[in-house]
């Protein structure tokens, strides 16, 4: 099995690298599992608590939720759809072994406060 980068190395690799780049604000939680993607007239939001971030398709509401679970504060996204098809899957497959490895630690842990804290500890 290939050893697999650490997300920030990835996003430095696949996104840093690209020419046609937006920053997007993000509200710097970390919140596995608790956003909801929902499409609506204008394109696609996700949602999380009271938070809601707007998104002009699919594919970066998806790009975005990984980034959003993972409690980042901003991250630039790339405009191009076609390329952003072409890394989504590597970054949501790394952000599920993540998630897979954090579920088999946190419930060792019984107190809610220190969860919460090796949870940010994990994902950062």
């Amino acid at each position: 099995m290939a050893k697999r980068k650490p997300f920030g190395d990835l996003y430095n690799e696949l996104v840093l690298t690209q020419d046609n780049l937006k920053e997007v604000e993000l509200v710097g939680t970390i919140c596995p599992g608790e956003t909801e993607l929902v499409q609506d007239l204008f394109g696609w939001k996700i949602i999380f608590g009271k938070h809601q971030i707007e998104c002009r398709s699919q594919l970066q509401a998806r790009f975005l939720r990984v980034f959003t679970e993972l409690g980042w504060r901003s991250v630039k996204v790339p405009q191009d759809e076609k390329y952003l098809a072409e890394i989504l899957p590597e970054l949501e497959s790394l952000k599920q072994r993540a998630d897979e490895l954090y579920k088999k630690r946190e419930k060792t842990i019984f107190s809610r406060k220190l969860r919460q804290e090796v949870k940010t500890k994990f994902y950062r």
